[in-house]
């Protein structure tokens, strides 16, 4: 496994959630850091900042990563669905998963596997 970790984002994320968190993991740790988001289009945080995910969900694959970040959603109202659902089920099955504000109510909504 590689030492990577993942972090779920959404248009208006909250970039102060994850900022002291991502640069401790790359500082101290040497964790590289992939971002997940439903299209690889730029994102605006809710403060401006832009960002380019590095990959789609439908890209995210549990077995190459440490841990999963998610955010909370101000603007995405639907939840997790499909196979994105199902990923971060099986890496939180694998205590890997940590969601960070309002992201465990977003969690709890995705459906389970069957």
């Amino acid at each position: 496994m590689a030492k990577k970790a993942a972090v779920m984002i959404y248009p208006q994320f909250s970039m102060q959630e994850i900022s002291c968190l991502t640069d401790a993991l790359k500082v101290y740790f040497d964790i590289e850091i992939d971002v997940f988001a439903s299209k690889k289009e730029i994102i605006c945080s809710e403060d401006s900042f832009q960002v380019i995910p590095h990959k789609t969900f439908n890209e995210f694959r549990p077995e190459d990563y440490l841990c999963l970040f998610l955010l909370s959603y101000p603007a995405c109202k639907s939840g997790l669905t499909g196979r994105c659902a199902l990923y971060f089920r099986h890496v939180a099955g694998n205590g890997g998963i940590s969601a960070l504000c309002s992201a465990p109510k977003l969690y709890s909504s995705a459906p389970r596997e069957r």
